[in-house]
C-alpha cells in the first residue's frame, strides 16, 4: 500500500519507506516532507494539488506513526478530498 510525500504528492510503499530507504526521507509519523522525488521535479506542484495535499497533511498527522492506516485511509478516500 502506497503512502504520498505530502510535498510533492509522489506515492511510495509503505515497507520502502519503512524499510528499504528510510534515510530517503524526511518524515515525522505518516507526513513525508521531502522524498527523493522532490529534488528531481521540475514543475511545481498545481495550487489544487497543493490544497489537496494540505488537507492530507492533517489526515497524516492524525494517524500518527500508523503508516498502514494511512495507506489504507488514502486506498479508500483520498481521491474524495
Amino acid at each position: 500500500m502506497d503512502i504520498l510525500c505530502l510535498n510533492c504528492g509522489e506515492g511510495w510503499d509503505t515497507d520502502h519507506v519503512r524499510h528499504d530507504a528510510p534515510g530517503d526521507f524526511e518524515r515525522t509519523g505518516c507526513v513525508i516532507t521531502r522524498c527523493p522525488c522532490c529534488a528531481e521535479r521540475r514543475q511545481p506542484v498545481p495550487p489544487a494539488a497543493r490544497k489537496r495535499l494540505a488537507a492530507l497533511t492533517e489526515v497524516a498527522e492524525l494517524h500518527g506513526d500508523d503508516l498502514e492506516a494511512f495507506a489504507a485511509y488514502l486506498e479508500d478516500f483520498g481521491d474524495c478530498i
